[in-house]
């Protein structure tokens, strides 16, 4: 699907978790862990 080291590149600039998770045919996004990295705690709607 991508190169390899179009891959490398995005995971050397992201170190953190994000899930985004569906209730009630809602998305939501919810940043569980940033390294280095301020971050919003709540969950985010985004649909």
């Amino acid at each position: 699907m991508h190169s390899i080291q179009e891959v490398r590149a995005v995971l050397d600039l992201f170190d953190g978790e994000i899930n985004i998770y569906k209730e009630k045919n809602t998305l939501f996004l919810k940043i569980m862990r940033m390294a280095k990295q301020e971050y919003l705690e709540s969950e985010l709607r985004i649909r």
